[in-house]
């Protein structure tokens, strides 16, 4: 088997999706391992640790051309499926709920994705899991920093700051908030039991600077009672999130319109379509626009802007995945371990992930993995 990794190309991505250390291994069990140049060099890995693990260092062509699983971080570019051929594997973030136009050259071609977002096991999705944390952590910072600069105010005692949703980059962001002690933090989730993790910020905010509110977006007194905290929010974080399907709209229009001009949103939910109706994907050259005078803030691939602390956090989640592949192939791999079966997305021409199908109405495309193999 070869086995390639390439060259992360999105604009403001360092991560690499393999490390010298961990291709070294592969090629120790007696898999060809092929790297594109300059792959691990954002994240501090310089082609020579490579070729001393004694992979191959080729051209990103070359590595497309020649692996039968490739190796990304973030989602391929559709040439690159294209060059890759028919009925191979691709293993990242594959984000396709929000890139139509990817997903139905994956089925085209016949090419497997396995999304690392979408592999679960007890520990939940536990790879998206070390990504949104780190994910979290930039929402606050770079929210703080734009909050100064368009309102003059700091995150604190002066400031009121909403976050939806209460996964890891909720979470993470909410833990950083609650240390800057502001005027008022409203924590937003649909699903209870997520508050009482975090309970133990009443040891940082006190109950009258902290509210736990539960939110049905098909709710209208929810939506009502969202809209009225809005009004009063300087910093807004959405960090809503379905692993593998579409994202929906939870802010409207007008529940941004009615914000106080100056106030920042930070749409962390970007990869898989956003959470705010007045959403769309920036970049690091520009990662910021104005709507109805509210800065909005909506970078795809945040994790990917401090490739030294989360390309290693990545691999070590994904390697023991690409290994078992390495090792046994892809059918019998995805049958033995029911994780990583939870990752593959599309294969054989078919949408494999029931929730990424039934969120983009394509159920017509869904298949069972399991109704494949068989």
């Amino acid at each position: 088997m070869r086995i390639g990794c390439d060259r992360e190309t999105m604009e403001g991505e360092g991560r690499v999706a393999l490390t010298p250390q961990d291709a070294e291994k592969l090629v120790l069990a007696g898999v060809q391992v092929l790297i594109a140049d300059s792959a691990g060099v954002k994240s501090g890995f310089p082609d020579e640790q490579y070729s001393q693990a004694r992979a191959s260092l080729l051209s990103r062509d070359l590595v497309w051309t020649l692996s039968d699983v490739v190796l990304k971080v973030k989602q391929p570019l559709p040439e690159d499926i294209e060059r890759l051929g028919c009925g191979k594997i691709v293993m990242c973030f594959g984000h396709l709920a929000a890139n139509l136009p990817l997903l139905d050259i994956l089925l085209d071609t016949r090419v497997t994705l396995i999304d690392y977002g979408t592999i679960q096991d007890k520990r939940g999705t536990h790879i998206l899991a070390a990504m949104s944390k780190i994910a979290g952590k930039i929402a606050f910072f770079d929210g703080a920093k734009l909050l100064m600069r368009h309102r003059g105010i700091r995150i604190g005692p002066e400031s009121t700051v909403t976050i939806i949703g209460l996964g890891n980059a909720g979470s993470a962001a909410a833990d950083l908030v609650a240390k800057a002690n502001p005027k008022m933090l409203y924590l937003f989730d649909m699903d209870p039991r997520k508050f009482d993790p975090l309970r133990y910020l009443y040891q940082r905010l006190s109950p009258y600077n902290l509210w736990f509110v539960r939110h049905d977006s098909d709710n209208p007194d929810h939506q009502q009672q969202l809209a009225s905290i809005l009004a009063k929010t300087d910093l807004l974080i959405g960090a809503a999130h379905i692993p593998g399907e579409k994202q929906a709209k939870i802010i409207s229009e007008q529940m941004i319109q009615d914000m106080r001009p100056g106030s920042v949103v930070m749409d962390v939910s970007i990869d898989q379509g956003g959470c705010f109706t007045t959403s769309h994907a920036t970049s690091l050259r520009k990662p910021t626009f104005q709507k109805h005078g509210i800065v909005h803030y909506c970078v795809p691939n945040m994790p990917g802007m401090v490739p030294r602390e989360s390309t290693p956090a990545l691999c070590q989640e994904t390697f023991p995945y690409i290994r078992k592949i390495a090792e046994k192939g892809f059918e019998q791999a995805v049958r033995e371990n029911p994780a990583l079966a939870s990752g593959v997305n599309t294969h054989k021409g078919w949408i494999t992930h029931e929730g990424l199908a039934r969120s983009i109405g394509r159920l017509k495309d869904y298949k069972p993995l399991e109704a494949i193999l068989r």
